[in-house]
């Protein structure tokens, strides 16, 4: 089961920006800004209310005053994270796809006949990170795709990967888990 919330969650984020992209990412930025502030507030909070050890290990202030610093500079300039947020998000695809890798030669180690088409979605979305990361006007509609596309490939690799390890497990002599699921494949 936690193997499929961040699927799910990177396809409601897909979603989300192919249904949303003129003004996803202004929302962002300001939420970024305001978990800055209350981030801020609460190192400024912590720097007069605790005592450290030494003031050189306090640094609450310097950092609370930054933080709060870069927020009124999201609000003033909310654009500034559409210039980055592709670029994380890019690295974001591509650990995804590598991730997707990863359990591709798993379900090829445990013999599971349809691990191509997982490496196969997984060299994809490789290769889309990429492209997504080298073009940097790439419209927000082709990153959301790209978002979802990664947690839907991650969904069914995660739920192939899960039956067919049950169905070793089952075929082993093994008993299976209480929290095991099945599908019909």
């Amino acid at each position: 089961l936690k193997s499929l919330i961040t699927p799910i969650l990177y396809i409601v984020v897909g979603l989300i920006l192919i249904l949303f992209p003129s003004i996803t990412f202004r929302v962002i930025s300001y939420l970024v800004a305001i978990v800055l502030i209350l981030t801020g507030v609460i190192a400024i909070a912590n720097y007069f209310t605790k005592a450290a050890e030494n003031e050189f290990q306090k640094g609450g202030l310097a950092l609370g005053l930054i933080a709060i610093a870069v927020a009124c500079f999201l609000f003033v300039k909310p654009d500034t994270i559409s210039a980055l947020l592709p670029t994380v998000l890019s690295f974001g695809i591509i650990l995804s796809g590598l991730l997707k890798l990863e359990s591709a030669i798993a379900l090829h180690k445990i013999k599971y006949k349809n691990w191509l088409a997982v490496l196969i979605a997984s060299l994809v979305c490789i290769a889309y990170g990429i492209v997504l990361l080298l073009v940097p006007d790439t419209l927000i509609i082709m990153l959301g795709i790209g978002i979802a596309f990664g947690g839907l490939t991650d969904l069914v690799s995660a739920l192939l990967y899960h039956a067919q390890n049950k169905r070793n497990c089952i075929g082993k002599g093994f008993a299976s888990s209480p929290y095991s699921f099945s599908i019909k494949t």
